[in-house]
């Protein structure tokens, strides 16, 4: 808060003291929630999907979810709280948009021609080139 006004900015999750390593394993009750509901989606088991949903919802304030949704609706829904469940974690949108395969889908409607499928690809390692002339690096490294 400032001057009265709420902002959002994830620099709480940053090392402060250059001096330190940030090394950390992170467990969140939410995210084991929102993992087991994934997997009960793809069971087709949505009604157990989306009472651990509403478990999370509940807890922020948010009204509960149907338990009739459909199996699609259901992941829009999944996919949703994990977006701003996730705010600024690690980079779990990112692994999210790469496992659902939806990151050209999303980045091209955010970045607009400035983005290009490649831009999900991390570079080869110069070393692994260097050990092998067969490789081509992934382009825009």
């Amino acid at each position: 808060s400032f001057l009265g006004s709420q902002y959002f900015y994830p620099y709480k999750y940053k090392v402060q003291d250059a001096s330190q390593n940030e090394l950390y394993t992170l467990f969140r009750v939410s995210e084991q929630y929102l993992i087991r509901a994934e997997s009960n989606i793809h069971l087709l088991n949505t009604v157990d999907a989306v009472n651990d949903i509403n478990i999370i919802r509940g807890r922020a304030g948010l009204a509960s979810l149907s338990t009739a949704l459909s199996v699609d609706s259901c992941l829009d829904a999944l996919l949703q709280e994990r977006r701003v469940e996730m705010f600024a974690e690690t980079g779990h949108r990112w692994f999210d948009l790469k496992r659902t395969k939806s990151m050209n889908e999303i980045m091209q409607k955010e970045k607009g021609n400035l983005w290009m499928a490649s831009d999900s690809l991390y570079p080869i390692p110069a070393s692994d080139i260097q050990r092998n002339p067969n490789l081509v690096q992934n382009l825009n490294y």
